[in-house]
């Protein structure tokens, strides 16, 4: 219970200071709603390795808000957001909860996540939150999404030389792509350097972070430099077999 509070207390000042003009506690209301719902449909299907509402909390709404928290500067100024293998809606729907001004698309292959994410946002009225069903390799070849966004997010999705192959082709020229990972991105980031070159991205920051438990996290942020070109990127499921 005092673990639970706890978390409760520090997600709550966090979302007073990420935006100030909206209820704190009502976004934490709502962000628990999203735990409960998740915790309940994890008992017919596995979405989460997370058991409990203490770790729900933190690893997932904590972890989420902190992406909008320490990137604030290339959150801030983007009005449309792709989470990319957004899983049980981390961290998109915490982000379409906390600006329900922005437009949020949660991309997602496996269908009955989709099927979770879609009750999710009709239980909770989220009407700027937005799903789509499918391979990120497919849709960002898609006009209407393949140099869409302003800023495109993932959360344990993959290495990252296969994240910058899935991710910049969905940005504008000056978009950003924030990868979510654990300690083990500063090996990846040595094997990256071919991917970014390939795909016309640079790398801007590493910011290290962790939660309320002593989780060793980075938000790994890369910026678009010029359009991506059009053989990436490759086939479905070719980034994750021969990452570039």
């Amino acid at each position: 219970m005092e673990d639970t509070a706890k978390i409760k207390e520090r997600i709550i000042e966090i979302i007073s200071k990420i935006n100030p003009s909206i209820s704190s506690e009502s976004v934490f209301n709502l962000c628990e709603k999203h735990v409960a719902l998740l915790m309940e449909e994890n008992k017919k299907f596995n979405l989460t390795s997370i058991k409990d509402k203490a770790g729900g909390l933190e690893r997932h709404i904590l972890d989420s808000i902190l992406l909008m928290h320490l990137g604030s500067e290339y959150f801030s100024s983007s009005n449309s957001v792709l989470d990319i293998g957004s899983g049980g809606g981390y961290p998109g729907i915490p982000m379409g909860i906390i600006f329900p001004e922005k437009t949020i698309m949660l991309l997602e292959s496996t269908r009955k996540k989709v099927a979770f994410l879609e009750q999710v946002i009709r239980e909770m009225g989220l009407e700027n939150i937005k799903v789509l069903c499918g391979r990120a390799e497919d849709f960002a070849r898609e006009k209407n999404f393949r140099g869409a966004f302003d800023l495109v997010v993932s959360r344990a999705l993959a290495k990252l030389p296969v994240v910058i192959e899935l991710s910049i082709p969905f940005l504008k020229i000056g978009g950003f792509s924030i990868a979510m990972k654990g300690k083990s991105s500063e090996k990846e980031i040595k094997l990256s350097e071919n991917a970014l070159t390939k795909l016309n991205a640079i790398w801007v920051e590493i910011i290290p972070y962790s939660l309320i438990s002593p989780y060793d996290l980075r938000l790994v942020i890369m910026k678009k430099i010029a359009e991506t070109p059009i053989h990436y990127p490759r086939k479905p499921g070719i980034p994750q077999k021969k990452p570039l």
